[in-house]
């Protein structure tokens, strides 16, 4: 086994283990945050490649489109970042190659929170996808599940309060509006936007 499997293996027990030690105490947290009656800010996580991305974009158009007022940040990795460069419906863009260790992990995690989401989508299965919204203490947290995941990705997504499995060979556009629907967005539009 190389050292770079062992560094994912020792990460994902960590997280496990304190997610488990903490969890009532971050449920307990979430239950007392005073919820804002409009939708003020939401994070979209999604740590695919370019392609994943662009089809990530139709979602951002109908976010705004039945929350004009909302603050929308979305979390990539580097590589697709300049997708969203010029991209007028996103409001914030954060890179998860700015945080490689665990230690900046929690310093991303931190921000989050600070920041006060009201939303958190994951749209790719993930051991630390699933987690983000959690550890941010964001009270509405939808997660894309799909079974061929890992059995340690799929128990983390229990920490999600909507998920939906992404059923394969289905259209990723389509499923990433399923995952809008407890928002109350029904109506969409496929058009990408680059």
């Amino acid at each position: 086994m190389n050292l770079e499997k062992l560094q994912a293996y020792f990460n994902n027990f960590l997280w496990l283990v304190l997610t488990c030690l903490l969890a009532p105490y971050f449920y307990l947290l979430i239950a007392l945050k005073k919820r804002r009656p409009m939708l003020a800010k939401i994070l979209i996580i999604q740590s695919g490649k370019i392609g994943d991305l662009t089809c990530t974009t139709p979602i951002f158009r109908a976010v705004k489109n039945k929350f004009p007022d909302s603050f929308l940040s979305v979390l990539v990795i580097k590589r697709s970042r300049d997708v969203l460069k010029n991209n007028h419906r996103v409001d914030e863009i954060i890179t998860l190659d700015d945080y490689p260790k665990i230690r900046d992990k929690f310093k991303l995690l931190s921000k989050l929170r600070k920041e006060k989401y009201d939303w958190a989508f994951s749209l790719m299965p993930g051991v630390f996808n699933n987690l983000i919204g959690f550890w941010s203490l964001i009270p509405d947290r939808a997660a894309t599940t799909y079974r061929y995941s890992g059995e340690i990705t799929n128990f983390f997504s229990l920490f999600n309060n909507h998920r939906l499995e992404y059923q394969r060979h289905s259209p990723i556009i389509k499923h990433y509006f399923n995952l809008l629907r407890p928002m109350g967005i029904e109506e969409f539009s496929q058009k990408k936007e680059l």
